[in-house]
């Protein structure tokens, strides 16, 4: 498991991007986040969070090829814990973030327009692939946001995704045990080497 986990985390950071898709996949990445907090009105600074280190090199892959790398470093945004492991925050200027949702918000009008570059960003903070004992399973975290949260179902849905659901702590996620759905999933995302 743990080989085939590392694989698919390498990929998954080493992905090359077509540049055009580059900001689609930021914002799925974003999306996501844990919104750990903002300020009063919103619009000064955003904190999210990821317990996931590999999303922050991927979205530094990322963000040096996208608009917003002229606008400030990745680097300056992170807080990265001193005991160097638990939630890393990435502070956002409120006008960023809410770029994002106003993005996240016309795409959500045209549920399956490219999906698959949000799709793989958003897989990076929620999905999961497990090898207990018996069989192996996908699992993605259901987002926080309800309208995130509709846009991942249909594009489960688009790819004739069946999954459970089920409660795990304070949040819910979607199994699918079906290794040819697994399969078209991980081809979906651009995973051809994990499969």
């Amino acid at each position: 498991m743990e080989k085939l986990t590392n694989r698919l985390w390498d990929e998954w950071v080493l992905f090359a991007q077509r540049a055009e898709e580059t900001q689609e996949e930021i914002d799925g990445i974003l999306s996501g986040m844990d919104l750990v907090s903002s300020s009063s009105n919103g619009k000064d600074k955003i904190h999210l969070g990821s317990r996931r280190l590999w999303v922050f090199r991927r979205l530094r892959r990322l963000w040096n090829s996208s608009s917003w790398k002229g606008l400030q470093e990745l680097g300056e945004l992170l807080s990265v814990p001193r005991e160097k492991h638990g939630r890393i925050l990435l502070t956002l200027p409120g006008r960023l973030y809410s770029e994002v949702q106003e993005r996240n918000a016309e795409v959500f009008k045209k549920l399956f327009s490219r999906p698959v570059p949000w799709f793989r960003g958003i897989w990076g903070n929620l999905g999961s692939l497990y090898l207990p004992r018996f069989g192996y399973y996908l699992a993605l975290k259901q987002p926080q946001e309800d309208q995130t949260r509709l846009r991942l179902q249909g594009i489960l849905r688009g790819l004739n995704v069946r999954a459970s659901s089920r409660r795990r702590g304070r949040r819910a996620e979607w199994l699918v045990r079906d290794q040819q759905t697994i399969s078209r999933v991980l081809e979906c995302l651009g995973l051809t080497k994990t499969v």
